[in-house]
C-alpha cells in the first residue's frame, strides 16, 4: 500500500496533496487575476498536468505487473523465501467482530459529499450552463476562479456529515470532538509547518533572488529545452529524498519552474497556456520527482508510518522499496525526455508516445532484474 499511497493521492484532484499543489501554482503566478505570469486557473492547469505525472502512472502499472507475474527480487524475495506461517485466527475473529459494528457507508458517504460538493461548486463558480451560466463543462472548469473556497466548503461539509453520522451511531460523543480536531491538527502540524517555511523560502528565491531567471540564464545555450522535464524530475527527486517532504518540494520548485520556463523561452508576461506547451510536462516532472522521493526516502513520514506499523527499520524498508522503484525511475526519465521532445507537436501525441516508451522500459527492466535474481 505504501507503493501506491503517494502516487495515487497526487493524481486525485480532491486530495490534500492536490490542495497543496494548487496553492503553489497560485503562488507561482498562475491565475486569472492581475498581476499574473501565466493566465490560467490553477485547478485547470493541475488537471492538465495529471496525465504527465508519469511516475504515478508507471508505478501503478509496475505494481500490477509485479503482482500478476509474481516477480520478486532483492530483499523482498529473500523475505518471501524465509516466510513463516502464523496463526491469525484470533485476530481475524476480532476484525470480523469489529466489522459488524460498522458499514461501508461510513467511508463512502463523506467521500461522495466531498466529491459532489467539489464538482457542483466548481461548475457553479465556472458559470456552467445548467446553473444559469453560458459555459460548457470544460469551459466551466477552465474559468472557475474559486477553487480554494470550493475546497474549503466541500471539506467542511464532509467533515460535518462525518461528525453527525458518528454522533448518531454513538461512535463518539460531543465532548470528544475538540480532542479529535486537536489530534487531527497535530497529525498535520509538521506538514503545515514544512509547507509554510518552504513557501517563505520559495517566495524569497523567486521574488528576491530571481532564482528561476538565474537558472534559465545558466542553462541558456547549454541545455536543450527538451531535457528540462527530465532535469526537473531528478532535482525534485533528490530534494525530496534528502528532506523527506514532498510538500516542501512543491513549495520550492513550482514557483521556480514557472519563472525559469518563462525566462528560458524568453516570453513576455502574462503568458497564455498555448505559448508554453512544455509547462505541463515540467510541472508533471516536479510532482513526479516529489512523489518518488517521498516513496523511497527513509525520513519521509509515509515511510516512517509504514515501517512503524510493520515493525521494521525505516532504512531497511526504504532499501527494499528502492529496487522496485528503480525500474520506474528509469522509465519515468525516458518518458520525460520524449515528452520534452514532442510537446510542441501536440500534448496528446506527446503523452501517448511518452507513456508507451516509459511502460515498455519499466517492464523490460523489471523482467531483467527478475531474471538475474533467478539465475543467482
Amino acid at each position: 500500500m505504501h507503493s501506491l499511497g503517494g502516487p495515487l493521492v497526487i493524481i486525485m484532484p480532491l486530495s490534500t496533496w492536490a490542495a497543496a499543489v494548487l496553492v503553489q501554482l497560485d503562488n507561482a503566478g498562475i491565475h486569472t487575476h492581475a498581476p499574473n505570469k501565466i493566465m490560467a486557473e490553477p485547478f485547470y492547469v493541475y488537471l492538465k498536468t495529471i496525465p504527465f505525472i508519469f511516475y504515478s502512472i508507471l508505478v501503478v502499472i509496475s505494481v500490477w505487473f509485479i503482482v500478476v507475474t509474481r516477480i520478486a527480487y532483492g530483499s523482498i524475495a529473500s523475505d518471501e523465501h524465509n516466510i513463516v506461517a502464523v496463526d491469525n485466527t484470533s485476530y481475524d475473529e476480532l476484525i470480523d467482530e469489529q466489522a459488524k459494528k460498522h458499514s461501508l457507508s461510513e467511508l463512502l458517504l463523506p467521500i461522495l459529499i466531498l466529491i459532489g460538493g467539489m464538482l457542483i461548486g466548481i461548475l457553479y463558480a465556472g458559470n456552467y450552463h445548467l446553473f444559469g451560466g453560458n459555459n460548457s463543462f470544460v469551459d466551466a472548469f477552465r474559468e472557475n476562479n474559486k477553487t480554494f473556497l470550493v475546497l474549503l466548503a466541500s471539506g467542511l461539509a464532509a467533515f460535518t456529515f462525518s461528525v453527525l453520522l458518528s454522533l448518531y451511531k454513538k461512535m463518539i460523543s460531543v465532548v470528544q470532538i475538540p480532542m479529535i480536531v486537536y489530534q487531527g491538527f497535530m497529525l498535520m502540524q509538521a506538514s503545515i509547518m514544512m509547507v509554510a517555511l518552504a513557501s517563505i523560502l520559495g517566495s524569497f528565491l523567486r521574488v528576491e533572488l530571481q532564482t528561476g531567471s538565474y537558472i534559465a540564464h545558466l542553462l541558456l545555450g547549454i541545455a536543450p529545452v527538451f531535457l528540462i522535464p527530465a532535469m526537473l524530475f531528478m532535482v525534485s527527486l533528490i530534494i525530496t529524498l534528502t528532506t523527506g517532504s514532498a510538500w516542501g518540494t512543491f513549495s520550492l520548485l513550482i514557483p521556480i519552474t514557472t519563472q525559469m520556463l518563462i525566462a528560458f523561452l524568453q516570453l513576455d508576461v502574462p503568458v497564455a497556456l498555448d505559448q508554453i506547451p512544455i509547462l505541463f510536462p515540467s510541472l508533471g516532472a516536479v510532482l513526479s520527482g516529489a512523489v518518488c522521493g517521498n516513496h523511497i526516502s527513509p525520513i519521509a513520514e509515509t515511510t516512517m508510518m509504514t515501517a512503524t506499523s510493520t515493525g521494521i527499520e525505516p532504512l531497511e524498508h526504504a532499501r527494499s522499496q528502492f529496487w522496485y522503484v528503480a525500474p520506474v525511475i528509469v522509465g519515468t526519465v525516458v518518458s520525460f525526455i520524449i515528452a520534452g521532445l514532442l510537446c510542441d507537436r501536440g500534448l496528446v501525441m506527446s503523452l501517448f508516445a511518452s507513456l508507451g516508451a516509459g511502460i515498455t522500459i519499466t517492464i523490460v527492466v523489471l523482467m531483467v532484474l527478475n531474471y538475474a535474481e533467478k539465475r543467482d
